[in-house]
This record gives C-alpha cells, structure tokens and sequence, in this order.
C-alpha cells in the first residue's frame, strides 16, 4: 500500500504549527534582550578585580564566551569565602550581596554591571527596576552642635561636615537621619559642653544634602527648651523636611509619617528609650514620642496603611557594641506589631544586627556627624541604603564611614582594615534568641 503523502504533509504541517505554538504561546517566544549580570559575594570587602569569579551552571556557557577564567559552580553554597559570584541582578541568596563593579553598585548606575544580548523569553527587567525603585538611605546621630560647629565656622560651610558621604543622600529618593541636636534663629554658644544645641541655618545644609526626614526623638532634644524643640521643628519643616517622633501633641509625635514613591507606601516611626532633656508628648503638651505601648500601637496602626515601616529608635547604653536584652526585647515586640526595619542609635559604637522573622534591625548605627574624636570607635559609624522594587527589598547596603582629623566624615575604602573592623562589629552574630 503506497504512504498517503497527502495526508503525511498535513501531518507533518500540524506538528511544525504545534511546536511554532508551543514556542511562541506556551514558553516563548525567545527574542534577543539585554541580560544584566552583577557581582555578588559573602564579604562585601572583597575585591572584585582580584578575585575567583564563578557562576552556576544555567548561566556559565554564555558568561564563558565574555570572561574565559570563570569557574563553574553547582550551587552558591559551593563558593569559597573569597569567591565572586557573577549571577543576574534580580538573584536573591541568604548571606550574598551585591558587590561594586568599576567602584559602582548595581543600583546607582548601570557601569555597575555586566550586559549582553541573549535569548529570553522576556526582559530581565533591570531597566523597569531603575525606572521604577525607591532608594532610602538612613544615617545615625548628627548633632549640629558644639565640635561640628566650630568645625563649621572654622571652614565656613555647613556642609562641610559631611564630607564624601552627602551624595549618599543627594542621590537617594527618600533620606533620613537621626538629628539630636535642637537648631533655634537667636543661638549663643552654651557654658554647658553637654547641652547640645546649633544655629537655625543648619536646617538648610540637611535639605542641601538631600535630608527628607528628620527623626527628633533624640534624647537633647530638649536642650533649647521646649520653646527651642518647637522652634527646630519649623526650621526643619520650612526647609521641606518632615519630622518624626515628636511633635505639638501626642498625635503629632506619634503619628507615622507617609511617603508614596514609584508605587511603594512608606510609614515612618520615632521613639526614644532614654533619659531625656524633653519629655514624652501628652495631649496638650509638645514632647518626643517614647518607646512604650504607644509605640506598639503607632507601629500596628502604621503597618495597616502602608507596604513598609521603617522606625528609628535612640535607646541603649552608650560605648557598647552589644544591645543589652531590653533592647532585644523591645526589638521582637515592634517586629511583631509590623516594623520592616528597625535601625538604632544612641550607643555612639556600631552595634550587632539580626533579622527576627523578617524584619530587619540595626542595633546602633553609630555616629555619624558628631565631634566624638576621643576614641575610635567613635569615630566610626555605618550609612545603609535600603533599595525597594515592586514592594520587596531588594538591597539592604552597609556603608563605613569614619570621622576625620579635619573634623569631616568620610566613606572607608573597601578593603582597608577600618572596613573590615566597622563590617565585623556589624556582623558579628548577636547572643541566643532573649526569653
């Protein structure tokens, strides 16, 4: 019996336009796009130009044909300590970071990454990503007062203070620090070395470097009187920058914040746990916000209007590295009533962090402009960058920073031994879970 060729080319047609469905409806269709690849490592002090550069498998073919020397690895737990991972820039691993490339991070510019054309079946949406992310950046103690002013006056310039570190600030969406120094119009240097207070105009300099929120539940803020907190809280907004964690009243001082940026909701928190120079906000009374039930029941309000909340809080003893249990304590209440992320200060060292379910804390930023010279561990303090996509952190960065000599704050090289010491007081794994 002679094969119905007929009927074979329609076969032979049916199966071709299955399989064109299958690859265009099913998995595909497979175009060129830009794949964008970033260095990740363990150790965010490793250099990049030096090191074993690795990848998985599922990415090693195409990035063999641009860098020869790369090294296959089955999965990310088979790095080595000093190992850098080339992988795309949206992959997410417990412990990895994203690294420099040509002294940029991912997030800041593309020169920061490694791009090709490949086949996909859809963009690697990278550049939806920097269309569309919210950058935050969070810095510790800053007291316009006393060493940083005379250092001012002695330079001329506000800003001077802040040396390298103002563009971490000027280049973010939303910036915000932890300002513990009141600024009034009718200023005189006070007798007092412990009384903590500066000129109006310094109010200006914070907006100049990009400050949009200022955190007031700082333990002098009360040092120009209550008169002077509420006079710093207009120069602070006339300047364009919100406060939180104080305020005309108990609602002001407690109230969260908000600010809507690319899609993603905001809420922002205060509270201090401290003996203070002004006290606790009432109904009828200016004041800070302290960190008490209130506190929990300002986080679980904020928590139900926005994506993420992040808190500042002043608590601690001063010139320790470890936070004590109350701390702790206070930390797992405020993560279970909604916190995002809890940075703190007051210890003026850089303290421990750990992650409670998923929220994030930073026990002690350390200092960040301060006249603290006397020691070095306060002279030093970390920045962090927090960088939100689509809802999720995707970045989490800790940046050294060390005051200098001259009485300005600079960012410490990677790689030196300032880095590593600041980076491994900030890792070291804090004490088993407090009862």
């Amino acid at each position: 019996m002679k094969p119905d060729y007929n009927r074979q080319g329609f076969y032979r047609h049916l199966i071709a336009a299955v399989v064109i469905m299958i690859l265009y409806q099913g998995i595909g269709p497979f175009t060129l796009h830009k794949a964008t690849f970033i260095p990740f490592g363990h150790d965010s002090s490793i250099d990049v130009t030096t090191s074993q550069w690795v990848t998985l498998p599922d990415y090693y073919t195409n990035l063999k044909w641009l860098y020869p020397t790369i090294r296959e690895i089955d999965t990310i737990d088979a790095m080595q300590p000093t190992d850098v991972a080339i992988l795309p820039w949206s992959f997410m691993y417990p412990g990895l970071q994203p690294l420099p490339l040509n002294d940029t991070l991912f997030y800041n510019d593309p020169a920061g990454t490694i791009s090709f054309q490949q086949w996909q079946r859809e963009s690697d949406m990278y550049d939806d990503f920097m269309a569309k992310k919210t950058q935050i950046t969070i810095g510790g103690t800053v007291v316009l007062a006393r060493g940083v002013h005379t250092v001012i006056q002695n330079n001329n310039d506000p800003l001077f203070p802040f040396g390298n570190t103002a563009s971490l600030f000027k280049k973010s969406d939303i910036s915000i620090i932890n300002l513990k120094s009141p600024l009034i119009h009718n200023f005189e240097k006070p007798s007092n070395p412990f009384t903590l207070v500066g000129p109006a105009i310094y109010a200006n300099a914070l907006s100049e470097i990009g400050i949009t929120i200022a955190a007031i539940a700082g333990n002098h803020m009360g040092d120009a009187g209550t008169a002077g907190f509420e006079e710093t809280l207009h120069h602070l907004q006339a300047n364009g920058i919100q406060t939180v964690g104080g305020g005309a009243s108990h609602a002001d001082a407690y109230a969260c914040r908000v600010i809507d940026h690319n899609g993603n909701r905001f809420g922002f928190l205060a509270f201090n746990n401290v003996w203070s120079t002004i006290d606790k906000a009432t109904h009828a009374t200016p004041g800070i916000a302290w960190l008490d039930e209130d506190a929990l029941t300002a986080i679980s309000a904020c928590q139900s209007t926005v994506d993420m909340v992040i808190v500042m809080v002043n608590w601690g003893i001063e010139y320790t590295h470890a936070p004590r249990d109350i701390e702790r304590e206070w930390a797992y209440k405020m993560a279970n009533a909604g916190a995002t992320l809890i940075l703190g200060d007051q210890a003026h060292w850089v303290q421990q962090h750990e992650t409670i379910n998923t929220t994030h804390v930073s026990y002690g930023l350390g200092n960040y402009i301060f006249d603290q010279h006397w020691s070095e561990k306060t002279r030093q303090g970390i920045i962090q960058t927090v960088v939100v996509y689509n809802h999720r952190i995707i970045v989490r960065d800790t940046i050294p920073i060390e005051l200098q000599p001259s009485g300005a704050v600079s960012r410490v090289p990677r790689g030196s031994s300032t880095y590593t010491n600041i980076m491994s007081a900030y890792n070291e794994p804090v004490a088993p879970t407090p009862k």
